[in-house]
């Protein structure tokens, strides 16, 4: 009865802590959807810009949210933005409603409004709208701390400016020259030194030994933005249905290793050549290549070993036919001269 009354108490304290998991984790509890995530706009210095965010509340509670402002920079080379908390150049040009009120399922239209100063300087800004269920401080240039939602706004203002950027590094990750299947994920390092932001564009163009085409890949296929005065690395991976392929285990058997070297393969030497422009003038630059290695070593055990088992099959098959065949040819042979004895003693 102890027993029975244990295992009820366990099972009842599983449950609970699955409900409350799922109350915390799940991710329609505090869903804010906006669109379009990025804005990507272009003026001359004392105009204004006019346009709307499309703000849905995919929760079962009324959202009050406050919107709030802030410049961002590049952080690192993921192209991951870091906020800044002086409140200077776009995020003091961006004004929109202060206060937004959404009901559970709703969605609303949200106008916005960017007055650029008539002596801004040519070149790119950035900035983000938040939308937080905490309100912005009232002083101070602090940025305030709470579930927040933000749309970037990237701005050019035209004029005079200054592009210039080139391909640091353009190689597999890791430098890997040997794989054994396909994909294949290679790496480049561009770095923009001019006044705005830039977004590369171009292909990575894969050939065989006979230099073949094996591949065009997009060298931009995130269409990321590098900006101002900073190094983005991008990653390019090559499949061979252009589907994402989950990497095979470590651990993996030497017959799963097969399997995945035969539904990914490839074989041979491959030259990888990015070609790269950007800017408004889709400015060419000098294409970079990497030269690597597919082969897939278990994939061609596995069939050596499978050939020469159907080889000794078919090797031994052949001989027990030809045994056969001359066996049923004796026997005729003899069957023969016994009936042409028997013909002859009857004569």
């Amino acid at each position: 009865m102890k027993k029975t009354m244990k295992l009820f108490y366990k099972k009842i304290v599983i449950v609970s802590l699955f409900i409350l998991c799922f109350a915390v984790f799940s991710p329609s509890a505090n869903a804010l959807t906006v669109s379009p995530v990025r804005f990507e706009v272009s003026a001359d210095a004392g105009e204004e810009i006019i346009d709307s965010i499309i703000l849905y509340n995919d929760t079962d509670v009324t959202q009050n949210l406050y919107t709030s402002y802030a410049n961002f920079e590049a952080r690192g080379e993921s192209g991951t933005p870091a906020f800044l908390e002086e409140k200077t150049d776009l995020a003091t040009w961006i004004r929109t409603n202060p206060n937004i009120v959404i009901q559970p399922g709703e969605s609303k239209i949200v106008p916005f409004t960017i007055k650029i100063p008539s002596e801004a300087e040519p070149g790119g800004y950035f900035a983000t709208i938040f939308f937080g269920t905490v309100p912005p401080e009232g002083s101070g240039s602090q940025l305030s701390i709470g579930a927040k939602t933000g749309v970037l706004v990237l701005l050019r203002v035209n004029g005079e400016i200054d592009e210039e950027g080139g391909i640091l590094e353009f190689a597999t990750v890791n430098n890997q020259t040997f794989f054994t299947a396909l994909p294949v994920s290679f790496t480049y390092r561009f770095q923009n030194s001019g006044s705005d932001r830039v977004k590369p564009d171009g292909f990575v163009n894969i050939e065989n030994i006979f230099g073949g085409g094996a591949a065009k890949l997009m060298a931009n296929p995130v269409d990321g933005n590098v900006l101002p005065e900073s190094i983005r690395r991008f990653e390019v991976v090559w499949n061979d249905d252009g589907n994402s392929v989950e990497p095979l285990s470590e651990k993996a058997s030497f017959f799963e290793k097969v399997g995945f070297e035969w539904k990914n393969f490839a074989f041979g030497k491959y030259t990888a050549t990015l070609n790269l422009s950007f800017g408004a003038t889709g400015g060419e630059m000098d294409p970079m290549s990497f030269k690597f290695w597919v082969f897939p070593w278990h994939l061609i055990i596995f069939l050596i070993i499978a050939g020469i088992i159907v080889f000794l099959i078919l090797k031994t098959t052949i001989k027990k036919y030809n045994r056969w065949i001359v066996s049923q040819a004796e026997k005729s042979l003899a069957r023969l001269e016994a009936e042409k004895s028997l013909s002859e003693k009857g004569k």
